[in-house]
């Protein structure tokens, strides 16, 4: 059954300070090899950045994001990255550059699991340099044979002051919450071969390491989207869809967002664009997406995420649904099935050359 429906179009581009091309594969999981060193939310809001004691305890007093270098010392930066409260971690506008998550506790689990425990996966995630005891000794390198690269980037306390120095131990923030006053974390130090586990004050200000892997966008409801009306399909006589007997025709809205996803910390300057640009994409959707027919008799609504990379070539790869239609799997498959049959697309630009994109459409499906 063919669909009518209205395509609600925004583009986005990433602006974060920092993103990371180096990864490594642990079991299953993709990690970035270093902490992240971003200075706005993906949708481009900046993140404040508090440089003195009062600055940090005020924000956490408010419930408020915030990050910082240690010791306020940009010099830190290039070597461990940023530090942040655990209100920037969870904020809704992402922390996280797109393509990538802050893991949860129960990801962070399945990698110690997946290096032997919480007992000695410490030394295989730890650098093989730059650990130090108490008196600033070189002691407690680790292996890194994950290629973790785990380093001993201190933390800020909830009042703005910092820790000795950087060098005995290093905290990662998980995206997980323990009660409201307290978030899930993991640490490695300098003494010990394992990766511990604990439950601090959101008000630190701890690493962040992300791992690959797609949360839903975030989008506006400010009216910020520019509307396209969609002519709907011919009809029968009796209001049906021509040859589709007597179900009516119902409504699917779609969101689209471009966003970069270079390897290297850059700003799009020209968008992937479907063939014969926005409107002919309109109408290949219109041509070609279905509303499967049990969501319609069983009155199924909801929205589904799919996310798909426009590679270099134009081609289309790495389709999958990132958010299901709860209830509808037929609706999941009839997604990927259009979208994966979508012709080469013009791929986006950085500076003339052209670049892998990164492309989300959050597909509602309503029968009203």
């Amino acid at each position: 059954m063919k669909c009518q429906f209205t395509l609600l179009f925004v583009v986005s581009i990433g602006t974060g300070t920092s993103t990371f091309s180096q990864t490594v594969t642990i079991g299953k999981q993709e990690w970035m090899t270093k902490n992240l060193d971003v200075s706005t939310f993906s949708n481009g809001d900046p993140i404040p950045e508090a440089k003195t004691n009062g600055e940090w305890e005020l924000a956490s007093k408010n419930k408020q994001p915030a990050w910082c270098y240690y010791n306020n010392d940009s010099q830190y930066g290039t070597k461990y990255g940023k530090l942040y409260n655990w209100y920037a971690v969870t904020d809704a506008r992402g922390l996280a550059p797109l393509g990538y998550h802050i893991p949860s506790d129960e990801e962070w689990t399945i990698l110690s699991d997946y290096l032997g425990g919480t007992l000695i996966a410490g030394k295989k995630m730890k650098g093989s340099y730059g650990w130090k005891d108490y008196n600033g000794n070189e002691y407690g390198n680790g292996t890194n044979e994950c290629g973790f690269n785990g380093l001993p980037s201190g933390n800020r306390y909830g009042d703005g002051s910092f820790s000795s120095y950087p060098g005995d131990y290093g905290y990662w923030w998980s995206s997980s919450e323990f009660n409201t006053d307290l978030g899930k974390c993991r640490s490695l130090y300098f003494y010990y071969d394992r990766l511990s586990e604990h439950n601090y004050p959101k008000e630190k200000g701890f690493s962040v390491r992300c791992l690959e892997g797609f949360l839903s966008p975030i989008i506006p409801d400010d009216g910020g989207f520019e509307e396209f009306a969609v002519p709907p399909p011919p009809q029968d006589d009796d209001g049906s869809e021509d040859g589709d007997g007597d179900f009516s025709t119902p409504d699917i809205l779609i969101e689209a967002s471009f966003y970069d996803h270079d390897e290297i910390q850059t700003v799009v300057e020209q968008e992937a664009d479907f063939p014969g640009g926005f409107n002919e994409m309109v109408k290949f959707l219109n041509d070609n997406l279905d509303y499967p027919k049990e969501a319609i008799d069983s009155a199924i609504r909801g929205r589904v995420v799919v996310r798909f990379v426009v590679e270099k070539t134009g081609y289309i790869t790495n389709v999958f649904i990132d958010t299901p239609l709860v209830g509808c799997k037929a609706c999941d498959r009839e997604v990927v099935r259009v979208i994966s049959k979508m012709p080469a697309w013009i791929p986006g630009k950085n500076g003339g050359k052209v670049v892998r994109t990164w492309v989300t459409l959050p597909i509602k499906f309503d029968t009203e």
